[in-house]
């Protein structure tokens, strides 16, 4: 596993340096934590224009080193070594490094899987993915938008409204509107539930909380269960991740 990690780190290091840049923290008067926001890993993807159709079998040792090389769009498999790079992929997507497609709709298994819509199932160590249907399950999965269910060994997060279950050691939701399951959950708003060791939420609009610790800001924290409307106390402010929106 270790090794394998390795390898997926020195493949997938020089495709998305470029594109991810760290927020740029900063506090305002009022002390509260402002962000600006993780571009997309696809936001400098320019598909090429004159797109030769669509192949029912691709492999990539490293796009565009594949066979055959003048499709853009697969329709049936795709099998890579350590890195494929597609417009559009739907089918069986099998790769034994970074699975990287402009749209995805079917079931995929990598080391990596890196798309800007994804529909289906994907198993993965690392899923990204700008917009999210489905199943997903991986060590890290982390989405702009979900609507599906995530499962994650370590770490879950989707910036916008969650409408599937959330389940990882570590999750973050920008917005909760079903279930977050893990040893500590975050959220900014919550209509949902979160249940874990330790609950936190900006605002917590309707939503429950049922855990050994839930914070709430401007609350003191509950044991065991809480729930209606609240706002997190500054002194666990550090627990939460950078979050865009404006206050509600």
């Amino acid at each position: 596993m270790k090794n394998i990690l390795i390898a997926l780190l020195i493949v997938a290091a020089p495709l998305v340096a470029d594109t991810i840049s760290t927020p740029n923290l900063r506090v305002t008067p009022n002390e509260t934590v402002a962000a600006t926001a993780t571009p997309s890993l696809f936001q400098k993807y320019t598909p090429t224009e004159n797109r030769s159709g669509s192949t029912p079998f691709q492999f990539s040792i490293y796009s565009p080193v594949e066979l055959p090389w003048t499709k853009e769009d697969v329709r049936g498999v795709r099998f890579n070594l350590f890195y494929a790079n597609h417009q559009d992929v739907r089918g069986l997507d099998i790769g034994f490094g970074v699975n990287r497609s402009e749209t995805f709709k079917g079931f995929q298994i990598a080391p990596a899987n890196i798309q800007r819509t994804t529909r289906g199932i994907g198993l993965g160590l690392l899923n990204y993915a700008d917009e999210a249907s489905g199943l997903h399950i991986g060590v890290v999965n982390l989405f702009k938008k979900s609507s599906g269910t995530t499962i994650a060994l370590f770490y879950d997060e989707s910036r916008s409204l969650k409408t599937y279950p959330q389940v990882a050691m570590l999750t973050y939701a920008g917005e909760l509107e079903s279930l977050q399951l893990g040893l500590i959950n975050l959220t900014h708003k919550s209509r949902g539930v979160q249940v874990g060791l330790v609950n936190h939420a900006d605002h917590l609009q309707g939503g429950l909380q049922i855990g050994l610790l839930n914070f709430v800001e401007g609350k003191i924290p509950l044991p065991i269960m809480r729930w209606s409307y609240g706002k997190v106390s500054s002194e666990n402010r550090g627990l939460i991740p950078p979050q865009v929106p404006n206050e509600f």
